[in-house]
């Protein structure tokens, strides 16, 4: 289980991004976080990894608390971040890409990349290709691939939709409810994207500096509720907008 209680953070130049975030993922469960640009969702995001800190709150998986450690103590204790923009090492090979986050390496090294190729058989079949020749989807397959690599106990994904086509959309979609089930692990996934979140979430949030939900079950099938209450006026509540990646 991973759980969030009364999450508060900022940058230190005022008023907190994000401010009293409660909200818990069960294993095998994808959670969504919506919102659109500026809402604050990365910066929740950097705040459960530690890469924003925060000024209140308390982060727990399996019932130990997090919120004390590094970034890098996170990672070794399971939490695994996968940022938006997907960050690969363009010049590298697909398995260099694997390989690096690894760090030390290990007797484990090899079965650890041959589970991320059982998840993603196309990798495996470009595996000593440059990551900057992939197409924009298996990129973005290679992005995530790189935090299963590290065996996480929970998994935290920042927009995976973004410049992606809307089919490939709908892959990445039903490859990460996929891995929640698979795997068995709390997934938090940050999106702006309406119809994707929806589609693939089992509870949504959206967030506006604070959490509005959880909407679960029905719920999540009154997509024009949702987006009436929480993206409703001026051009930001266009749906076909809302359900395009930026």
């Amino acid at each position: 289980m991973f759980e969030v209680h009364g999450l508060s953070a900022g940058y230190g130049t005022g008023a907190d991004v994000i401010s009293g975030v409660t909200i818990d993922v069960s294993p095998g469960e994808v959670t969504c976080i919506l919102g659109l640009n500026g809402a604050g969702k990365t910066t929740m995001l950097n705040a459960l990894s530690g890469l924003v800190a925060r000024s209140s709150g308390e982060i727990e998986l399996d019932g130990s608390r997090l919120d004390h450690l590094t970034p890098v103590e996170r990672v070794h204790q399971g939490l695994v971040h996968v940022p938006e923009g997907r960050h690969i090492f363009r010049r590298l090979s697909v398995e260099d890409n694997l390989r690096v986050c690894l760090g030390r390496g290990g007797r484990n090294e090899r079965d650890q990349i041959e589970r991320v190729y059982a998840h993603f058989p196309a990798l495996a079949e470009k595996r000593r290709r440059a990551a900057g020749g992939l197409s924009g989807g298996q990129q973005q397959m290679l992005a995530i691939g790189r935090g299963l690599v590290l065996s996480p106990k929970t998994l935290l994904l920042d927009e995976p939709s973004v410049g992606l086509s809307p089919m490939l959309v709908a892959e990445t979609a039903e490859k990460i409810a996929e891995l929640a089930e698979t795997l068995h692990i709390p997934v938090l996934l940050v999106e702006q994207n309406l119809d994707m979140a929806l589609k693939v979430a089992r509870r949504a949030y959206v967030l506006r500096r604070e959490l509005v939900g959880p909407f679960v079950d029905d719920e999540l099938a009154d997509r024009d509720r949702i987006q009436a209450m929480y993206f409703g006026g001026g051009p930001a509540s266009d749906p076909e907008r809302l359900a395009t990646p930026s």
